[in-house]
């Protein structure tokens, strides 16, 4: 009962910090995408390019940080279908989430995500035409500097953005589970060989 009764109060803390999570991902896009619509338009209006480059900036930081973020969410949604629901009746959220993404075999997890990665994606091809659109004086060296900045913003959008999907996949949440259960069945093994080596020590002490 006890146990039960500690593994209720952890469903409990890790659904709110699961809750926390997915809130914390809705306002990074809140934020970030106003503030990249701020810059922008002051480059429109000084007809300063690497504005452009600093709103990409500005969408690759929250991209990598949101695929962090969703990570997380994962991970704690995994632990909570694999550890925590099949020992407590009653408890089947992220068990039906998990049968329901197998019915209808979906790739990503998470489809709404999808949408907000297109969106980052479109920005920052946005961004990166109007760079080269306002760029400063066509020389050598400044061809150089916007191509070197264009191939790394671009493996970094491309890179980021798979790896965003990949957290959110159906894929990535089976993985994460079967490591927790690794994980639990690891430490079912060593708990009993440690009590038993307690057991040994007691009884060699003298009485």
């Amino acid at each position: 009962m006890k146990e039960q009764e500690a593994m209720l109060a952890e469903y409990n803390t890790l659904r709110a910090e699961l809750i926390q999570y997915q809130q914390m991902n809705l306002q990074i896009s809140i934020f970030t995408l106003p503030i990249v619509a701020a810059v922008m338009a002051y480059g429109f209006q000084q007809k300063y390019s690497f504005a452009f480059f600093a709103a990409i900036a500005i969408l690759l930081t929250a991209l990598w940080y949101s695929r962090s973020v969703l990570a997380s969410v994962s991970s704690i949604g995994a632990y909570i279908y694999a550890i925590i629901e099949p020992k407590i009746e009653g408890l089947q959220w992220e068990t039906i989430l998990a049968l329901k993404r197998e019915q209808e075999n979906l790739v990503s997890g998470k489809p709404a995500i999808l949408g907000i990665v297109i969106v980052y994606i479109v920005f920052s091809l946005t961004c990166l035409l109007l760079a080269w659109y306002f760029i400063q004086g066509v020389s050598a060296l400044n061809l150089a500097i916007y191509s070197g900045l264009t191939i790394i913003f671009l493996l970094l959008l491309i890179f980021g953005s798979s790896k965003v999907l990949h957290a959110v996949s159906v894929q990535y949440v089976e993985d994460a589970a079967k490591n927790w259960k690794q994980l639990e069945e690891e430490l079912h093994r060593k708990i009993p060989i440690t009590s038993s080596k307690s057991s040994e020590h007691q009884a060699n002490l003298p009485s």
